[in-house]
């Protein structure tokens, strides 16, 4: 079975256990979601008009995030994601609001998204999955590079921990640096105190 199908009907099993209303049913424990979502954005230089794709979306609630943001300037946002349900959730949530979309890929990464297409581009919760291997993190990153124009944030659980658990991938830093140190013009690596997993960003 493909990655993406195990990761989707792993978060169709939560679904059916929470109910899709609850954090639970994205893998979230309650209160540390806005936590995620402004360690994400924390280096993200956002101008008057920007451009935002959110991959492993889930139900949109990231661009609940930042259109609740009095200070955020005019943007346009994409979520993909491999869960059907979570899109179809998703387009009904927010089906008045015209400066958001969303799309089901079928794939690890959507196929028809074109080089340096949005401006930012974030990955939260999709690399700590057991489902998880290194060439599906590391093919996963380097497209989500390619789309970005400015910069790229992610999160993931990393090696130096006192025990791992089987449930979970868990990266070696070195690796996500020597993967966009010849690349890039800047990697900042962030850690939350509230937080089990690092932030990446990665700025071109």
């Amino acid at each position: 079975m493909s990655s993406h199908q195990s990761i989707s009907d792993h978060y169709d099993r939560l679904i059916e256990k929470y109910g899709i209303n609850s954090l639970k049913s994205i893998g979230w424990a309650s209160g540390k979601q806005e936590i995620r979502f402004q360690e994400l954005i924390n280096y993200f230089q956002f101008k008057e008009y920007f451009t935002l794709l959110d991959l492993g979306c889930g139900r949109g609630d990231l661009f609940n995030y930042l259109n609740d943001m009095r200070s955020i300037n005019t943007f346009e946002y994409l979520g993909c994601d491999v869960n059907l349900n979570f899109i179809e959730y998703a387009i009904k949530r927010f089906d008045n609001i015209d400066t958001c979309s969303f799309m089901h890929s079928q794939d690890d990464f959507p196929t028809n998204l074109e080089e340096n297409s949005y401006d930012y581009c974030v990955a939260s919760g999709l690399l700590s999955s057991s489902f998880v291997t290194k060439d599906y993190r590391d093919n996963l990153l380097v497209s989500l590079y390619r789309v970005c124009s400015k910069a790229m944030a992610f999160n993931l659980l990393t090696k130096d921990v006192d025990y791992e658990e089987e449930k979970y991938f868990y990266s070696e830093l070195s690796d996500i640096i020597g993967l966009f140190e010849p690349i890039s013009s800047r990697i900042i690596i962030s850690k939350n105190k509230y937080l089990y997993e690092k932030t990446i960003t990665i700025i071109k």
